[in-house]
Parts: structure tokens; sequence; C-alpha cells
């Protein structure tokens, strides 16, 4: 029976298609408090190994748009962020 936290509070539902809980962390550093566990509507598209992706469960306030029906996780859109920062590092360096 899948766990989720609705409106703050912990919720046990019953159903075989339900989908899985975000696992987005929050407040790990601050309070403790873990993973979100909203109802997820989006997993991670950022790539991995072999073409597979990363397909952790979001919740809507969680998943990161990049794209058109493309979606990163906190810790990899901080990732993507980093790498276009870096990029631009060295186009800005080229000549015409």
């Amino acid at each position: 029976m899948p766990f989720y936290k609705i409106n703050g509070q912990p919720v046990h539902m019953r159903g075989s298609k339900l989908p899985p809980a975000c696992v987005a962390a929050v407040g790990l550093a601050l309070s403790g408090q873990g993973p979100c566990m909203a109802i997820s509507g989006f997993l991670c598209d950022w790539p991995t190994v072999k073409g597979r992706t990363c397909d952790r469960a979001l919740c809507d306030a969680h998943a990161q748009p990049v794209g058109k029906n493309k979606h990163y996780c906190p810790e990899h859109f901080v990732q993507h962020k980093d790498a276009s920062r870096q990029l631009g590092l060295f186009t800005s360096l080229v000549q015409p």
C-alpha cells in the first residue's frame, strides 16, 4: 500500500495503479524531514549509462522543466545549470 504526504499529513492509499511517491529530498539539512512523498506525476529525464534515464519519481513542485516533456530532479537540475554556465564560459572566449 503506497504511502504519501498530502498537505503535510501521512496518508496510506489503496490501489494497484497509483503513481509512486515523490522522492525529492526536502529539508534534510535543516529539519531532517526526508523525502517529499507527494503523489508524483513526472520522472527525472537525466541521461545515465546505456541510454537510460534517472527515473526518480517527482511531484509537480519538484520536477524542474528543461524542455518539452523533459524534467530533471532538483539534484540533476543543479548539475544541468552548472554545466550550462561552464559551457557559456568557453563559448564566450571564441572569436567569430
